[in-house]
């Protein structure tokens, strides 16, 4: 996964090829402990490329295939290796089953922190970070067609604020730990926004989840003002690409014709390619398209 925190551009017609301009790119690996990272620092050569403690990376959502008894041998692995930053994925519908929509909203606990508690507490013992995408809505939350409808976006917002007041910058759970707190700095929307198989109700729609952006960026940012919010998105520059892989042809562009580009500080990148130079190859494509 590629992560850019700097500033996206707020105009509408980002999705047009610009020339590169200088910048900090995390790439994160596709999968647990097979692809390592690489970072991207505009025209710099490779040799000079960052190489800062977070540096590599790993995609932690396979974890849960390891046996118990083997994780800590595993996150002890990437902490030897300086694989620091890990993808990890938030369940809505774990995290709160019991939704708030149609209840009292002064319940005393909505949220179950238990999971993550023990995954996120693991991963900071080893001087490992999490890297959450948010994703999976829970039933009360969906409408009938199986998509998250408008309604939705406020809870889905208050649902990541807790979590970032909780595993953020000077969060609860920080609170009397034997190790060094490692806060969760990056908070990222869904997974892979514009592919049909994994968008909400299977359907991509680059409008509405620039309107759900433009609706949790506030709340998230009231919890925790220097959150850095992330777009999701799996991508191919071309239409026809994109077309034939499920992916909804000219997103970027249309999310930044619906204003949701403007709520994100970044975009966190999905590459999958055969190669490292052609996952490389997607970073920069990608990057000439939102600079």
């Amino acid at each position: 996964m590629v992560q850019s925190t700097r500033k996206l551009p707020r105009s509408a017609d980002v999705g047009q090829s610009r020339p590169r301009s200088a910048g900090f790119w995390r790439l994160l690996a596709a999968t647990c402990g097979a692809l390592v990272a690489a970072a991207l620092a505009g025209p710099a050569s490779p040799a000079s490329a960052a190489t800062g403690p977070e540096f590599f990376g790993t995609n932690f959502s396979t974890l849960s295939a390891i046996p118990a008894d083997k994780q800590p041998v595993t996150l002890e692995a990437l902490r030897a290796g300086r694989m620091t930053v890990n993808r990890i994925d938030v369940r809505w519908d774990q995290v709160e089953s019991q939704g708030n929509r149609n209840e009292n909203p002064k319940r005393a606990n909505p949220y179950s922190w238990g999971a993550l508690d023990g995954l996120i507490g693991a991963m900071a013992a080893k001087g490992l970070r999490a890297s959450p995408s948010f994703r999976f809505e829970p039933g009360w939350a969906r409408n009938s067609a199986g998509g998250l409808p408008p309604e939705s976006y406020d809870d889905y917002g208050k649902m990541i604020a807790a979590f970032a007041t909780r595993y953020g910058p000077g969060g609860t759970f920080w609170v009397g730990k034997p190790y060094a707190a490692q806060p969760v700095q990056t908070y990222e929307l869904w997974n892979e926004a514009n592919l049909d198989e994994y968008a909400w109700g299977k359907d991509a729609d680059a409008a509405a989840y620039g309107e759900a952006a433009k609706v949790v960026r506030p709340i998230i940012k009231a919890a925790l003002p220097s959150a850095q919010i992330l777009g999701s998105i799996s991508w191919k520059d071309s239409p026809e690409e994109a077309d034939g892989a499920g992916m909804e042809p000219y997103f970027i562009s249309k999310l930044a014709a619906s204003g949701g580009l403007a709520a994100l500080d970044g975009m966190g990148f999905h590459p999958y390619a055969p190669d490292a130079q052609s996952t490389l190859d997607l970073v920069v494509r990608l990057r000439n398209q939102l600079v």
